[in-house]
This record gives structure tokens, C-alpha cells and sequence, in this order.
């Protein structure tokens, strides 16, 4: 899960762009610690949008302030770049609810279960 915001805790003149970074790392292993390479750890990356754009209006609680993004892995993996953008993520999936996003996730593992998928 991976998670921005167009408002920050200081002021600002105009919305900060979304992106998502890390979306490569090392995997760790308690035993032997770091991998040495970095990889895609996640079967399905979720992006999480703040979309408040007034500190007045800005409830992190609220759940209808939000946005979620879906992607699986292999979607992420043939991007192959550490970090991508909002505008990029909304080419390759729609935004769902709160409510929806459970099943969303699912959708995106039932696919990727599938035999040949």
C-alpha cells in the first residue's frame, strides 16, 4: 500500500503532484538480511489518494476523501520504474470506493491466480 496527498502539514501555494516511490525495494530476510537486489515484494500494489485540496475540508477519516488504485504485480513489474506517478497509475486502472476496494483486491488476485494469466 502506498499512499500521498495533494495537502502537506505546511503551507503551500499549490497542491503537491502525486507519486509513489519505493515501489522497488530489498527484501529482507531475518536470517541473512537484505537481498541485495531490489525487487517487486507485493502480489498487488494499492495507491491511496488523499484528494482534499483545503486544510479546512482535510479529514484523513473520512473515507470519501480518498481514492484507491489496484494494481497487480505483473502491471507494476513491466513498468519496471521505482516510483510512478498518479497521472500514470489512472492509465492503467480506475479508482475505486472504500467499500469496493476489497474486492477489487480480489479481482486483482483472482486474476493472477488464474492458470495462463
Amino acid at each position: 500500500m502506498k499512499s500521498a496527498a495533494y495537502l502537506q502539514a505546511w503551507g503551500q501555494a499549490i497542491p503537491s503532484r502525486i507519486s509513489f516511490r519505493g515501489l522497488k525495494a530489498q527484501a529482507w530476510d531475518d536470517r541473512t538480511g537484505y537481498s541485495g537486489a531490489a525487487t517487486y515484494n507485493a502480489d498487488v500494489y494499492v495507491f491511496c489518494v488523499q484528494t482534499a485540496l483545503t486544510h479546512d475540508a482535510y479529514d484523513p477519516l473520512d473515507v470519501d476523501q480518498w481514492e484507491f488504485y489496484v494494481l497487480p504485480v505483473e502491471t507494476v513489474r513491466a513498468i519496471n520504474q521505482k516510483e510512478i506517478g498518479l497521472a500514470r497509475v489512472r492509465t492503467l486502472t480506475q479508482a475505486v470506493a472504500f467499500r469496493d476496494l476489497a474486492a477489487g483486491i480480489e479481482r486483482t488476485t483472482d486474476v493472477q491466480s488464474e492458470p495462463n494469466s
